[in-house]
């Protein structure tokens, strides 16, 4: 499925079939590159600030489904805007202990990704399957980046 919605004059291209929520604040936070978030239901969850944190955010997405934006924003110099992209995938996770998920944030990988799991890394394990662009969920949607640095170069070509 392939949406894409006009906001402020930009199109926005979503896939993975979300439903809406955060594509606003996931493309204001992508101004200066790209940036990821996690959306269970209204939550929005970022990088956790410590173990702590990381371990009640997977104890929050253990056993659900969740929706993963990642917005992607390029500039020309001087900062002119020149497109920008969100995408939206959608990730099941197992069910987990408490131990476990307190095993898997003391591995380290945790503290730096959005909702507190690494799909690229040991994370895989909590993870039941992912309905659009894996690379999205790892923090960067390839496919969807290099079509929008296609069309960013074919505009300056021309």
């Amino acid at each position: 499925m392939l949406e894409s919605l006009s906001l402020d004059g930009k199109t926005i291209v979503v896939t993975g079939g979300g439903t809406g929520l955060g594509k606003e604040m996931v493309l204001a936070m992508a101004r200066a590159g790209a940036d990821t978030v996690v959306a269970l239901g209204t939550r929005i969850l970022g990088k956790p600030r410590d173990e702590s944190e990381a371990v009640e955010m997977l104890s929050t997405l253990a056993g659900q489904e969740h929706l993963v934006y990642t917005g992607v924003a390029l500039a020309r110099p001087p900062g002119e805007p020149c497109g920008d992209l969100v995408v939206s995938s959608r990730v099941r996770m197992r069910t987990s202990t408490q131990a476990e998920l307190e095993a898997y944030v003391a591995r380290g990988e945790s503290l730096d990704k959005a909702g507190g799991y690494a799909l690229q890394g040991e994370g895989r394990r909590l993870v039941t399957g992912v309905e659009g662009s894996e690379t999205n969920v790892i923090g960067l949607p390839v496919e969807e980046t290099l079509a929008l640095l296609a069309r960013a170069f074919d505009e300056t070509a021309t």
